[in-house]
C-alpha cells in the first residue's frame, strides 16, 4: 500500500513501545520464539513465550516479582551495568509508565518452574490492583500484558486510526529486529518480515550490509521523502555514535568505488551528502 508518514504523539507511541521492548528484551534473556500482539481501539495485548517472570516474593519488598516491575517505580532488573545487557532499558520506568497511563492494565504470567499462574490487575491509573496466584500444573510459561490507555490524559477521547497504524508499524519494526527464529504475530497474522534487510527493502531501493551479527547496514541515496528508522537493541535510535562510526568508513568505501567505475574523484565527504546510514545495532550495556 506504500508508505504513509503520519504524526503522533511520542507519549503514545511509548506507551506502547515500552510494553512490546519488554517482549524484545525476553529474545536474548528468556529465549523468546514467539511474541503475539493484539491491537483494537479499546485496549492492546503483548504476550511472549520463554522464561517467564518469576512468581516468587521479593525477598526484600515483599510483594511479588511482577508486582514490583509493574508496579513500583524505579525497580527493575536492569541496573547493574556489571552484567551483560542487550535490551533497551535500564532505569526502572519502562512498562509502569504504561500502566499509570492505563484506565486498566492486566499482567497474566504461567511460570512452569514454579507450576503456577498469576494474574495481576490494575485500574485507574495503577492506584488499584488485585493479586491472584493458582497452581498451573499444565502450559508452557508466557507473560502476557493487556493495556487499556487512559487517552483523554494525552488529550485525546480514544484512540484514532493513526495511532492504530503507527502501533501496527512497531510490531513491523519488532519483526524486523527480532532473529529469524521468532515469529512475531499482529492480530493473529504473521508478520511476512524476515529480518533487518526484507524490512530496509520494503522502505525503498537500497544497499544492504551484515557487518556482524550484531550490525546490519542500510544505504539509501537522497534526498529521501521518508527516512526509514535506525535501531538499537530493538527500540528506534536515529542518532548516536553507534551510526556515526559506520558512515565515514562506509562512505569513503562507496566513495573509492564509484571514483573507479566512473573514472571521476568523488571524496567520501561528497558521497556523505547524497547517501542515507541507516542501522540495525545490539550493544552490551548501551549508555
Amino acid at each position: 500500500e506504500g508508505l504513509t508518514e503520519v504524526e503522533v504523539s511520542r507519549g503514545i507511541l511509548k506507551v506502547f513501545e515500552e510494553i512490546t521492548s519488554n517482549a524484545f528484551d525476553n529474545v536474548s534473556r528468556g529465549q523468546t520464539t514467539k511474541i503475539e500482539v493484539e491491537i483494537t481501539p479499546e485496549e492492546f495485548s503483548v504476550k511472549n513465550n520463554g522464561s517467564p517472570i518469576p512468581i516468587v516474593e521479593h525477598e526484600e519488598h515483599k510483594v511479588t516479582i511482577p508486582e514490583l516491575v509493574f508496579g513500583h517505580f524505579l525497580t527493575g532488573d536492569n541496573y547493574n551495568d556489571e552484567e551483560e545487557r542487550l535490551g533497551g532499558g535500564r532505569n526502572g520506568y519502562g512498562a509502569k509508565l504504561t500502566n499509570a497511563f492505563s484506565k486498566s492494565f492486566n499482567v497474566e504470567v504461567v511460570d512452569d518452574n514454579v507450576k503456577k499462574k498469576l494474574r495481576l490487575m490494575y485500574k485507574n491509573n495503577m492506584t488499584e490492583h488485585k493479586l491472584k496466584i493458582t497452581s498451573c500444573s499444565s502450559g508452557k510459561s508466557y507473560t502476557k500484558i493487556t493495556a487499556a490507555i487512559d487517552f483523554p490524559k494525552f488529550g485525546l477521547q480514544e484512540a484514532t486510526p493513526l495511532i492504530l497504524k503507527a502501533w501496527e508499524r512497531r510490531v513491523y519494526d519488532l519483526a524486523a529486529t527480532t532473529p529469524s527464529k521468532v515469529a512475531v504475530y499482529l492480530n493473529k497474522t504473521r508478520i511476512p518480515i524476515k529480518g533487518y534487510k526484507d524490512y530496509c527493502q520494503q522502505w525503498g531501493e537500497c544497499l544492504y550490509f551484515k557487518i556482524s551479527p550484531t550490525v546490519e547496514l542500510a544505504v539509501y541515496k537522497t534526498p529521501y521523502d521518508v527516512a526509514p528508522p535506525s535501531f538499537l537493541n530493538g527500540v528506534q535510535c536515529n542518532r548516536g555514535t553507534h551510526i556515526q562510526q559506520w558512515v565515514l568508513p562506509l562512505t569513503k568505501k562507496l566513495a573509492e568505488v564509484v571514483s573507479k567505475t566512473l573514472k571521476v574523484s568523488i571524496s567520501a565527504a561528497k558521497m556523505a551528502k547524497h547517501v542515507m546510514v541507516t542501522g540495525n545495532f545490539v550493544i552490551k550495556n548501551p549508555k
